[in-house]
């Protein structure tokens, strides 16, 4: 078997509006092989409008000893929490983990949506809200 990489295992860092149900224009975000950080700064990769969110909050990145893709805490202000632990070093993102940071939850997922509706039926099934707080970058 040869190893995994992201180019395998698409992954999204995915948000959902807080129940309106209508598609977002930053609804998704591919994560590719580099490092993405996460943050409210406008440099980041993805970025959180929330006051509660470090400028550069967490990156995540594909690491092959890993198997997966990692998530690292940069020393934000007010943490960065999956599945409801605080990170306090890096972590290996499961399929379908909760990101919250501030007042933003993210979901990670290795599963591909065509479309909005099609990812907020599969939160439900999680049983999860997720908001709306996400603008990309260009």
């Amino acid at each position: 078997m040869s190893p995994r990489s992201p180019q395998d295992e698409p992954a999204l860092l995915v948000l959902h509006d807080g129940g309106q149900e209508r598609e977002l224009p930053a609804f998704r975000y591919p994560i590719g092989a580099g490092v993405d950080v996460v943050g409210r700064d406008e440099k980041c990769a993805v970025q959180l409008v929330d006051p509660k969110v470090s400028r550069r909050h967490f990156d995540v990145r594909f690491e092959l000893r890993a198997g997966g893709f990692v998530l690292r805490d940069l020393e934000s202000v007010n943490g960065t929490f999956v599945d409801g632990a605080k990170v306090t070093e890096p972590v290996t993102l499961a399929d379908g983990a909760l990101i919250e940071l501030g007042h933003s939850q993210l979901l990670f997922t290795t599963q591909h949506f065509d479309n909005a509706a099609a990812a907020i039926s599969h939160f439900k099934r999680h049983g999860e809200r997720y908001r709306g707080t996400m603008r990309l970058t260009e």
